[in-house]
Order: C-alpha cells, then structure tokens, then sequence
C-alpha cells in the first residue's frame, strides 16, 4: 500500500506541476515506471512489463508527457486481448556526434490498431508536417496526434514518431529526435 501511495503521489507531482515543460528523459522514464507500477498493482500477474534505456539517453531534454500516454494508450486499447499482457519500453541511440538521434519504442502484444485508425493517424501526422504549429508545449490533450506534433515542434524534420503493428503481433510506436532540440523552446526557466 505504501509503495502504492508513493507512485501515485509521484505521479500526480509530476502532472500537476506546471513548471517545467521540457524535462529529461530520466524523468519520463521514471514517470512511465512508476505509472506501470500502478498497472502492476491493479493487474497484478495479469501484466508484465520491460524498460531497456541506455543510461546515455537519460539527460537528453524532451517535451514532458511524451511516453506515459503511449503506454496508457496501451493498456486502454490492448487489454481487448486475453491475457497475459506485455509491454516493452525500450531506447536507442544512433547517428554521429551533432546529428545523435534517440528513439523510445513502446510494444505491446495486443490485437495492434485497426488498420483504418492506423491508416488515419499517419495521415494526420502527414497533413500536420506542413503546417504551422503552435508553438506551445501545451500537454493537454495527450493523444497520439498531440505527441506527435509535440515532438515536431521540439525537434523539427528530425522528430520521430511511427506507429505499426508487429509482425508478431500487437503494435508499435516509436517516438524521438536529435539530442539537440531544434527550437527556443529550451530555456533555463522550461
């Protein structure tokens, strides 16, 4: 109960407070751990997770609330399949010194999306490409669009965001950009 206590106290400090718009990747993995914590408590044997971020990546500066809503999605839209239910968080780190790209994959062995739903979001994440963004780092309205274009706005053409099925089964998203922002939207006071 207390380590409940704990993670959720965390987790409503670290959503309510609205000092900080642009974090570090430590504190968004932190965030997601303890969330699935939470997940864990409430579905106990019935959920299972991974978190495999290389240690390089934790200072890299991010827009906050970029991975926990992937993983809620998740577990809203991948709890359709029986369990066991598994999700997989997982870092990478490519490229050379000044062009250094990280990603974060969040999988699941869900049913995956629709094919439609997959088909309109990579539509709306295409259409938003071209357009003027606001350029606010807003977190309200945490779906998979607003991350999207969160990150297009933080990192430019070199935002990654993708989602997929496996071939495996269950789906895929895959979110990042260079360990430079490409905006002002860093400051000492973000």
């Amino acid at each position: 109960i207390a380590e409940s206590i704990g993670n959720m106290t965390h987790l409503l400090r670290y959503i309510s407070s609205g000092k900080a718009t642009v974090v570090t990747l430590d504190d968004e993995i932190e965030y997601a751990r303890r969330y699935l914590a939470c997940m864990k408590t409430r579905f106990r044997e019935n959920l299972s997770y991974d978190i495999d971020v290389p240690e390089g990546l934790l200072a890299v500066r991010v827009p906050k609330l970029i991975i926990q809503p992937i993983i809620e999605n998740t577990i809203k839209y991948g709890l359709a399949a029986r369990p066991p239910w598994r999700i997989g968080i997982a870092g990478g780190d490519d490229g050379a010194a000044g062009a250094r790209r990280w990603t974060i994959s969040v999988t699941d062995n869900g049913p995956g999306f629709p094919e439609g739903k997959l088909r309109d979001l990579s539509e709306r994440v295409a259409a938003r490409a071209g357009t003027e963004a606001d350029t606010s780092l807003s977190i309200s309205g945490m779906g998979l669009l607003s991350i999207s274009a969160r990150l297009a706005i933080f990192y430019g053409s070199e935002a990654v965001f993708s989602a997929a099925n496996r071939s495996e089964g269950g789906a895929v998203v895959t979110i990042g950009g260079t360990h430079e922002p490409k905006t002002n939207l860093v400051g000492p006071d973000r």
